[in-house]
């Protein structure tokens, strides 16, 4: 049996001690009894029931009450129960005896001693908030110190500017009279030019440019007629341009750069005549039929844009290396004036005055040994064609489109470091080798775009993807032209020129073909008709088939489905 300790019959609750592990057990009376589980030793007790309760309570109602004291009883002034110190009277605490307030002390400093108040623990953020008013008044102890650092800077930013403006002035009491090219930029062509030579500059590609850095002016006009120049090489790759990060010097196409806008993303045709058609009339391969021969054609060349530019008024002439058949002339697509040489485009210019003009120059190269001499040259013709639009007062209202026609089986280099390869990828070599087996390396080609009247800003570069197919409708709503009875397959990109950044305006995918191959992507993604499928965001070089291997990416498989229907249905 338990040992009861106490009971309240007005909560009728009872108070057991285990007797295993002696601590006490408080639980709601059942008169029945029955048995209890102590919670701390897992012990088996008994509780009583009425009866037994009874003879309990009546057993030790001689000894000493097992109730619970009531309130009357804790409030009884009875002092052998609650012993209590009376209050000194008022004369025993104005009394000056001595002994009487060092008892008073000794009581006090033992009552302290006794019972001690618990230490206190402050949280971080009490912490932070009692330490919260002295920052502030450490901070605004020193308001002296901000006025005297705030005049420090103005007068030595003051200074700079001084001296910067100062440094100017010499430079260009040094230099004496403008050249020729920059008295076209000053006062013919309405932008700013900076006329400080940069030649001394060596950290800058560009300061070897034939032509200065020019920055927009306040306003330049729309124009309704634009001129259009467009140059393109005959296979150059990105990696043999300095404005893409290349070894190779070419400070004129890098200035280009700076004064226009970089496309990081622009895929050609598989061959170069059919890169040309693409360019000329807007389509793909597959609906204007020019591949490597010009059996079965489809495609006339009174549809191109320069034969419907001819109609309106525009003189056309083309320069350099015809990429077409004999039975194509320059003739038939609109061109009046051809030569052979990219030079004499520059009598043609100056001949125009200010009538509208068309100049198509494609540029050869030579795939030999002698390539990267070409690449000069090429670099060379670009910087005396910008110098020469300035010089005959029509830079600031001509378009002037610098691309290739495909990559360039040489490799170049590129300024920056190149993470080692892992087994098994190829080499940049390898993966274009054969230019006409269709990959993104193979048809991937540099853009940078020159249109002082619809840049907003010079000297940037945009991922927004552009095919050969997109120049047709690009210059069709540059120049307002109005067609009805042809196909396009691309679209224009006048929005990425003029600075829109909504991507619904933009094309999400380009395609590329040969006779017998087609690919297309997207930002991130890759897809051949033989069911290859690469991501080129961590896989550039296209050498592990998503197709076959097992991969992570879970975007990967609605892209590939995305992109498939699509080739279904450009392709077909």
């Amino acid at each position: 049996m338990n040992h009861l300790i106490s009971y309240n019959e007005s909560t009728n609750r009872i108070v057991l001690e285990c007797p295993s592990c002696e601590r006490e057990l408080r639980i709601e009376y059942n008169p029945l009894g029955g048995e209890l589980n102590c919670p701390y030793c897992s012990a088996i007790n008994e509780v009583p029931d009425q009866e037994q309760l009874n003879h309990i309570l009546a057993q030790a109602s001689t000894a000493a009450p097992l109730s619970e004291p009531s309130l009357e009883e804790l409030l009884s002034d009875d002092d052998s129960n609650n012993p209590s110190v009376s209050e000194p009277s008022l004369e025993e605490l104005i009394s000056d005896d001595d002994s009487s307030e060092e008892v008073i002390n000794e009581t006090a400093q033992v009552e302290i001693k006794k019972s001690p108040g618990k230490k206190r623990i402050k949280s971080k953020r009490a912490a932070s908030r009692s330490k919260r008013p002295r920052r502030q008044a450490q901070k605004s102890s020193s308001p002296l110190a901000k006025i005297v650092l705030v005049l420090f800077l103005a007068v030595g930013f003051g200074a700079w500017f001084f001296l910067k403006d100062k440094d100017t002035g010499n430079a260009l009491s040094k230099k004496g009279e403008l050249t020729e090219v920059d008295k076209g930029i000053s006062e013919n062509s309405g932008l700013v030019s900076q006329h400080t030579s940069t030649t001394n500059s060596p950290t800058s590609t560009s300061s070897q440019a034939l032509i200065p850095r020019l920055e927009k002016s306040i306003y330049i006009p729309k124009v309704a007629k634009p001129n259009i120049v467009f140059v393109c090489a005959e296979g150059i790759s990105t990696d043999w341009l300095s404005a893409y990060k290349g070894k190779e010097l070419t400070p004129n196409i890098e200035r280009l750069a700076e004064n226009g806008l970089l496309f990081k993303t622009v895929w050609m045709q598989a061959y170069e005549a059919s890169s040309h058609a693409s360019i000329l009339s807007g389509q793909y391969p597959s609906q204007h039929g020019v591949y490597q021969s010009l059996s079965g054609v489809r495609f006339s060349a009174e549809k191109a844009w320069t034969s419907r530019l001819a109609e309106q008024g525009w003189a056309c002439a083309f320069y350099g290396k015809w990429p077409f058949a004999e039975n194509w002339t320059q003739q038939s697509f609109g061109f009046s004036t051809h030569g052979k040489k990219a030079s004499q485009s520059f009598d043609f210019m100056k001949n125009q005055g200010s009538n509208p003009f068309v100049l198509y120059v494609n540029f050869p190269l030579d795939k030999n040994k002698a390539y990267a001499s070409s690449v000069r040259d090429l670099d060379r013709f670009m910087g005396e064609l910008q110098a020469n639009l300035i010089k005959n007062k029509v830079y600031k209202k001509t378009v002037l489109i610098f691309t290739s026609d495909g990559a360039s089986k040489q490799v170049g280099q590129f300024a920056f470091k190149v993470s080692k390869r892992p087994s098994g990828v190829k080499a940049p070599a390898q993966a274009r080798a054969n230019r006409h087996k269709l990959n993104d390396l193979g048809v991937s080609v540099p853009l940078i775009i020159s249109a002082p009247f619809l840049i907003p800003k010079n000297g940037y570069y945009t991922t927004d993807l552009v095919d050969s197919s997109d120049f047709f409708p690009t210059i069709k709503e540059l120049c307002g032209l109005r067609i009805s009875n042809h196909q396009i397959d691309g679209r224009s990109f006048v929005k990425t020129l003029s600075g829109d950044l909504n991507p619904l305006n933009k094309r999400s995918w380009i395609f590329s073909e040969s006779k017998n191959e087609k690919m297309i992507r997207d930002w991130e993604y890759v897809y051949y008709n033989d069911k290859k499928y690469f991501g080129l965001k961590y896989d550039p070089l296209q050498s592990h088939n998503l197709n076959k291997i097992r991969h992570n990416d879970k975007v990967a498989p609605g892209a590939r489905d995305r992109l498939k229907m699509l080739m279904k249905r450009v392709g077909s």
